[in-house]
Protein backbone atom coordinates (compact mmCIF):
# COMPACT_ATOMS: atom_id res chain seq x y z
CA UNK A 1 0.00 0.00 0.00
CA UNK A 2 1.77 3.15 -0.82
CA UNK A 3 -0.34 5.39 1.52
CA UNK A 4 2.06 7.10 4.25
CA UNK A 5 2.08 5.23 7.84
CA UNK A 6 1.40 8.46 9.73
CA UNK A 7 -1.57 7.87 12.26
CA UNK A 8 -4.04 10.47 13.68
CA UNK A 9 -5.14 10.81 17.31
CA UNK A 10 -8.92 9.30 15.81
CA UNK A 11 -7.17 6.24 14.24
CA UNK A 12 -8.53 3.26 16.79
CA UNK A 13 -5.57 1.47 15.75
CA UNK A 14 -2.03 2.38 14.61
CA UNK A 15 -1.97 2.99 10.64
CA UNK A 16 1.24 0.97 10.65
CA UNK A 17 -0.40 -1.87 12.29
CA UNK A 18 -3.21 -1.67 10.05
CA UNK A 19 -1.33 -2.23 7.23
CA UNK A 20 0.42 -5.08 8.32
CA UNK A 21 -2.80 -6.85 9.19
CA UNK A 22 -4.40 -5.37 6.35
CA UNK A 23 -4.88 -8.83 4.53
CA UNK A 24 -7.06 -10.04 7.35
CA UNK A 25 -8.82 -6.89 7.61
CA UNK A 26 -9.82 -5.86 4.20
CA UNK A 27 -12.63 -7.96 3.88
CA UNK A 28 -14.41 -6.61 7.00
CA UNK A 29 -13.12 -2.69 5.80
CA UNK A 30 -14.41 -3.57 2.33
CA UNK A 31 -17.80 -5.44 3.45
CA UNK A 32 -18.40 -2.44 6.15
CA UNK A 33 -17.88 0.68 3.72
CA UNK A 34 -20.04 -0.94 0.53
CA UNK A 35 -23.00 -1.50 3.71
CA UNK A 36 -22.71 2.37 4.18
CA UNK A 37 -22.78 3.20 0.92
CA UNK A 38 -25.76 0.66 0.30
CA UNK A 39 -28.01 1.89 3.45
CA UNK A 40 -26.71 5.40 4.22
CA UNK A 41 -25.19 4.95 7.24
CA UNK A 42 -22.31 6.04 8.30
CA UNK A 43 -20.04 5.93 11.51
CA UNK A 44 -19.98 9.14 13.52
CA UNK A 45 -16.36 8.70 13.72
CA UNK A 46 -15.78 9.00 10.27
CA UNK A 47 -18.19 12.26 10.18
CA UNK A 48 -17.33 14.05 13.00
CA UNK A 49 -14.02 15.74 12.15
CA UNK A 50 -12.53 18.11 14.12
CA UNK A 51 -11.56 21.65 12.23
CA UNK A 52 -8.00 23.44 13.17
CA UNK A 53 -8.58 26.46 11.90
CA UNK A 54 -5.09 27.89 10.42
CA UNK A 55 -3.59 30.92 9.58
CA UNK A 56 -3.60 31.53 5.61
CA UNK A 57 -0.88 34.08 6.03
CA UNK A 58 1.21 35.60 9.01
CA UNK A 59 0.33 39.17 7.64
CA UNK A 60 -3.28 38.02 7.54
CA UNK A 61 -5.64 40.15 10.40
CA UNK A 62 -6.30 37.82 13.60
CA UNK A 63 -9.76 38.84 13.71
CA UNK A 64 -11.10 38.17 10.33
CA UNK A 65 -12.70 34.64 9.86
CA UNK A 66 -11.36 35.23 6.31
CA UNK A 67 -8.05 34.25 7.24
CA UNK A 68 -7.71 31.54 8.23
CA UNK A 69 -8.10 27.74 6.34
CA UNK A 70 -9.74 25.49 7.97
CA UNK A 71 -7.39 22.18 8.22
CA UNK A 72 -8.96 18.56 9.53
CA UNK A 73 -7.49 15.45 10.94
CA UNK A 74 -8.84 12.41 9.10
CA UNK A 75 -8.43 8.80 10.46
CA UNK A 76 -6.75 6.63 8.53
CA UNK A 77 -10.47 5.03 7.63
CA UNK A 78 -12.52 7.78 6.17
CA UNK A 79 -9.46 8.78 4.11
CA UNK A 80 -9.87 5.00 2.27
CA UNK A 81 -13.59 5.93 2.56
Amino acid sequence: MSSPSKSCDLDPIPTILLKACLDVLIKPITDTLNASLCYGLFSPTILNVPFNPVLKKPNLPKEELNSYRPISNLSFISKIF
